[in-house]
């Protein structure tokens, strides 16, 4: 038996694959530096993207139609600092939109960003796909687990709209 495909012949097809360790995350209003915020950057995702679609009858059948898209929430997981600095930015940013002493909102434009991108990297460090985020704010500030049990570092995840 000798099959017609091979390691070769799928290398001409495919010349590499996307591996899901190799990104960066650029939020520029916590941190200029890219790659020092990557390193405390555990994980995060693309998000999905869903076209929302109404449903109507006409002449008796059903018919739908798109109306629209959304993406689903953007999360991503932090290592947290010795000082816990990163969080910290983080709560101040919430604060931005919501004063918490105050009870006062803020207008959108004081809190929304659209610099905050995700690139995904080749295997030596190329950006190859590029997600620009507009109008995006966190939306959650994810718990840290403490315990005397605990020996891996803390964490936590920041839920992004």
């Amino acid at each position: 038996f000798q099959s017609r495909y091979n390691l070769h012949s799928f290398r001409k097809v495919i010349d590499d694959i996307s591996r899901p360790y190799l990104f960066m995350v650029e939020l520029p209003n916590i941190d200029t530096d890219a790659r020092k915020l990557t390193a405390f950057a555990a994980s995060t995702s693309i998000p999905a993207y869903n076209l929302n679609v109404d449903e109507f009858e006409f002449q008796g059948a059903k018919r739908k139609v798109v109306n629209g898209a959304t993406f689903e929430d953007w999360e991503v997981e932090f290592i947290t600092d010795q000082v816990y600095s990163l969080r910290s930015k983080f709560l101040a940013w919430m604060n931005q939109a919501y004063d918490p002493h105050q009870n006062s909102n803020a207008s959108p434009h004081s809190y929304k960003y659209d610099g905050v991108k995700v690139h995904q990297l080749s295997r030596v460090g190329e950006k190859v796909q590029t997600y620009q985020f507009i109008g995006l704010f966190p939306k959650s500030l994810g718990k840290i687990d403490l315990g005397h049990d605990k020996t891996d570092y803390s964490k936590f995840t920041v839920s992004f709209e």
